[in-house]
């Protein structure tokens, strides 16, 4: 039993040895699931089937699955997004090896986006798995990357070097760094520079080196960056020019590390030489070519401008350099006199268009004498690569004489007028020697710009065109329907007329043109026709339409329509009538040697009348000579009287008590003044019109002469006369008088189709030094005024501008000659009086005369003038002024701060509520003018009114106060100051409608 007895014995034994032994597995177990459980990657065990056996936090943390969801379940079930994916295929393939693996994979499925590093183990009946999310480790590597890559291809494909050069304690230079664009620039590898520091500083070029060597020194010593360009020469003997730039950076050990960037500047030096080589060369064309030259840049700024230039301008270089083209103190005149609008300025349009300029006709007022001298224009822009434009350039040459020889010729023309008589049947060319109808055809053209040429009545051309253009010449012409169209409309243009020319778009191209029939005794022989000229009503696109239709290039017919001059249709049409006044005189003289070959006898006689004919010519040219010096001389007078005369009475005015500088500045004053009259008295010479000037009873004269204009004036027409009682009298011809009424009067019927009313006023009036100030020729002193207003259609500003010119007209074409006007301004200025127009479109018209009393001031011998009172300002109020004649503003506001107001002031009703919210505080009156062109001033004071209720109100108008009342505008009690004004009158109203 002993076995028996033994294995009882080791019973006990081998049972406390099993469960310290299952103890240790246990604790080892729970240690290894303890570990498992706090490591930061995901892990977990999969059977054989790949069934999950274990599940750790971090896998339920990454993965979205807690462990009671997957364990026991196919991975790939519980994750069935990931079936046949990366994963399920590696893990079976660790199971079918039994060898470890590991893989990196990016998973696309939401809401596993990520990138995972994966690692497997091989177990007893399954696999372990290490799942690690490394999508920001993957991000940083991949931006890593990208950042290296991105540098490198910067460091090659930039135009230049790259690199780092290190300064060391010691002194040794090295190049840690050199980008491969070295061999592009100094000829040397990068690899050499970086194994011999010194490579490159050897390559500066010998005159360079000390500046380059005393520039690092100080970038070294101060610690700052440094710029410098300097030349290098290559191994092959070549010099380039290198621009180099480095910051640098202190190390550690005691050296410097500069980080900087050299790029080649050969070709830029080259090309900056090369411009100043052009623009030494440019400059010295400019300036001595014989043409004037002004160089603007694209903000219209002078830039250059050559001794030509500034001759003809009469400016100094100082004085013109700088200045743009819509500079106001330019005074630039359009062909026909006026003054041009900014936009129109040469160097403007070119800037406008973007295409050249050709063959502008301007007028340049010079600023050191006065006088306008005229030119043509030509302007070029200058594009850059780009096509914007960086310049223009503006050449121009003196026409002045040609000018005033085609003015003249206009003049002597327009005056010439003979009779024609009946003749017999003749050919033009049996009565003319051809070749000096040429040689004047030519001259005629070259003086007017216009196209000229002589044709038989069916078209035919007799004489050889003159200044005919390329589109005509060589385009429509050469064309055989162009050229038929050609003549058939010279046959139309030329058509025999007594009435005037013919003016009308050619049939064949649409250019304007214009022609005078020329005849003998009543028959038409031929054409002389001008033309070829354009305005705005021709198109480009109808040009092209013609070419098509005749069968030309429209491209080419397009470049030479660009290339017609352009005229006025105003200017076109007086050298249409020039022509048709030359045709006629040719016409005479056709007549005339008709009548010398058949009447020989008359010859003597004949003779003797063209004698005194040329004789009479002569005269009228002398006298208009010394005319034309008179008023030459007047001008230049008036130029320097006026800031002598406006000056010295402003400070005269300020001279007040016993200021020492009174008696000089009455003294400068009356010299003026008397400078003044004699300036009227050269004007006066070429008056021919002879008043017989006596005392006249203004009111007297308008009462005898009521019952004719009532007779002379339509019935639907209501006159009303309203007269001073005490109105002195007037030096005067009252015959001229009656015809200034009768021309104001039917004048005012005219602007009143459909009936209205007619007011004649007369008034006392004091015409001050202030007005004076800004009315150009009126003398100061006591008036006496004659207004004749109307109720009719008025007038804009442009209409206003041109009223009193001569042959200026609106009325329709044969009703009305344009001299009405003009001859009242003519025996007003002959009265030494003025006369002023106030209109708005739709508001009526005011002609107001202002003439000298019988015995005033006007007429005496010049006195010493009386200073302007100095009051003591004692105004404290606000005053609000809305007026929208910018010099009347300016004049009124300058009255009332002198006063001691406070003066806001606004342009037009708009302007004046946005300046009334503006303003803080109480506004105590409003002065307002009446007409305005988009709030009256009755519309503006009833919007102030309701938010400004104590508020005071001052009208004032250019209409008198009855004409005021009579339209109902005004009520006739409301607070009211005539224009024009005086500087007491005002400041007396404003305070009695105050207070």
């Amino acid at each position: 039993m002993p076995m028996a007895s033994n294995t009882d014995e080791k019973k006990p034994a081998d049972a406390s040895e099993g469960r310290q032994a299952q103890d240790r597995e246990a604790h080892l177990q729970q240690m290894l699931v303890d570990t498992l459980e706090s490591i930061s990657d995901a892990f977990f065990a999969l059977d054989d089937d790949l069934v999950v056996t274990y599940w750790n936090q971090a896998a339920e943390r990454s993965l979205g699955r807690t462990a009671d969801e997957v364990i026991g379940k196919p991975l790939f079930e519980a994750f069935p997004e990931a079936r046949g994916s990366v994963f399920e295929n590696r893990y079976r393939e660790a199971v079918r090896t039994r060898r470890p693996l590991m893989f990196e994979t990016y998973f696309e499925v939401p809401p596993y986006q990520n990138w995972y590093e994966v690692r497997v183990y091989p177990r007893p009946n399954g696999i372990s798995v290490y799942f690690l999310v490394t999508t920001e480790r993957k991000r940083a590597e991949l931006a890593l990357r990208e950042s290296e890559e991105r540098l490198r291809l910067i460091s090659e494909a930039i135009p230049g070097v790259l690199y780092q050069f290190r300064l060391a304690s010691d002194g040794s230079v090295d190049f840690p760094y050199v980008s491969r664009g070295v061999y592009d620039i100094f000829g040397v590898s990068a690899e050499a520079v970086m194994a011999d520091g010194e490579v490159l500083m050897r390559l500066v070029h010998e005159a360079d080196r000390q500046t380059v060597e005393t520039t690092i020194s100080e970038s070294a010593r101060k610690m700052s960056p440094y710029h410098l360009e300097h030349r290098i020469r290559r191994p092959d003997g070549e010099v380039r020019w290198v621009k180099a730039g480095s910051i640098p950076k202190p190390e550690e050990d005691g050296g410097i590390l500069w980080n900087g960037v050299i790029i080649d500047i050969t070709d830029r030096k080259a090309a900056e030489e090369r411009l100043r080589e052009s623009e030494a060369r440019n400059t010295a064309l400019i300036r001595n070519i014989h043409a004037a030259v002004v160089v603007h840049d694209a903000d219209t700024r002078i830039t250059d401008i050559n001794p030509q230039a500034l001759d003809l301008m009469g400016l100094t270089e100082d004085q013109a350099l700088g200045r743009v083209s819509r500079d106001p103190n330019w005074a630039f005149l359009r062909a026909d006199g006026e003054r041009m609008a900014p936009e129109s300025y040469p160097a403007n349009q070119v800037l406008t268009t973007g295409g050249p300029l050709r063959d502008m006709i301007t007028g340049i007022r010079r600023p050191d004498h006065g006088d306008v001298i005229w030119v043509l224009v030509n302007a070029d822009p200058v594009k850059n690569a780009g096509g914007d434009i960086q310049q223009v350039i503006v050449t121009f040459v003196d026409i002045t004489e040609r000018k005033r020889a085609e003015e003249a010729l206009e003049r002597r023309i327009l005056a010439l007028t003979l009779p024609l008589d009946e003749s017999d049947s003749i050919r033009f060319g049996d009565l003319f020697n051809i070749e000096d109808i040429q040689r004047l055809q030519d001259e005629f053209a070259n003086a007017t710009g216009v196209a000229s040429i002589i044709t038989d009545t069916d078209g035919t051309p007799i004489t050889e065109p003159s200044n005919f253009c390329r589109l005509c010449r060589d385009i429509i012409r050469r064309a055989e329907k162009g050229r038929i169209n050609c003549f058939k409309s010279d046959a139309v243009i030329g058509r025999f007329r007594m009435d005037g020319p013919s003016i009308q778009p050619c049939l064949s191209g649409g250019l304007w043109d214009a022609g005078a029939a020329i005849s003998v005794g009543g028959r038409h022989i031929a054409n002389w026709l001008i033309g070829q000229v354009r305005d705005d009503t021709q198109t480009e696109a109808k040009i092209r339409e013609y070419a098509h239709e005749i069968g030309v290039d429209e491209e080419e017919a397009v470049a030479a329509f660009r290339e017609v001059p352009a005229m006025s249709r105003e200017r076109f049409d007086r050298v249409a009538r020039a022509l048709f006044t030359l045709a006629d005189q040719l016409s005479t003289t056709a007549y005339q040697n008709v009548q010398q070959a058949r009447f020989i006898t008359e010859r003597k006689r004949a003779e003797e009348e063209r004698a005194r004919l040329e004789e009479q010519f002569h005269q009228s040219q002398k006298l208009e000579s010394i005319g034309r010096l008179a008023g030459g001389v007047a001008h230049d007078l008036n130029n320097l009287l006026s800031p002598i005369l406006g000056y010295s009475e402003m400070l005269l005015a300020d001279a007040v008590g016993r200021d020492p500088r009174r008696d000089s500045l009455t003294a400068i004053v009356t010299a003026g003044k008397r400078a003044r009259d004699l300036v009227r008295q050269l004007l006066a010479f070429g008056r021919k019109q002879t008043l017989k000037v006596e005392p006249v009873d203004l009111n007297g004269l308008l009462k005898h002469f009521h019952r004719l204009l009532r007779r002379t004036i339509r019935e639907d027409i209501v006159i009303h006369m309203d007269l001073d009682r005490t109105l002195p009298p007037i030096q005067g011809d009252a015959g001229q008088l009656e015809q200034v009424v009768m021309n104001l009067a039917v004048n005012a019927q005219d602007a009143m189709p459909d009936g209205g009313e007619l007011t004649i006023e007369t008034s006392a009036a004091v015409l001050d030094e202030a007005y004076a100030a800004h009315h150009e020729g009126v003398t100061p002193g006591p008036y006496v005024m004659l207004a004749v207003s109307d109720t009719g259609c008025g007038m804009d500003a442009e209409t206003r501008e041109h009223i009193f010119e001569p042959f200026f007209t609106t009325k329709e074409k044969h009703k009305g000659t344009g001299l009405g006007l003009a001859t009242i301004y003519g025996i007003v200025k002959q009265h030494a009086g003025h006369i002023w127009i106030y209109s708005e479109p739709g508001a009526g018209s005011t002609f107001k005369v202002y003439l000298p009393m019988a015995g005033g001031k006007v007429f005496a011998e010049a006195e010493a003038p009386k200073p302007i009172p100095a009051t003591d300002p004692d105004g404290t109020e606000t005053i609000l002024v809305v007026e929208d004649n910018q010099q009347v503003r300016e004049l009124t506001i300058t009255i009332l701060q002198r006063e001691g107001y406070r003066v806001l002031s606004a342009h037009s009703g708009e302007s004046a509520l946005i300046e009334l919210n503006r303003h803080e505080g109480p506004v105590h009156l409003l002065l307002t003018d009446v007409v305005m062109p988009d709030m009256n001033g009755r519309e503006l004071f009833d919007k102030i009114s309701s938010t400004h209720p104590h508020m005071k109100v001052l009208y004032m108008s250019g209409y008198t106060d009855n004409v005021i009342a009579h339209s109902g505008v005004l009520d006739a009690d409301i607070g009211f100051i005539q224009k024009p004004f005086t500087v007491t009158g005002l400041a007396a109203k404003v305070r009695e409608v105050l207070d």
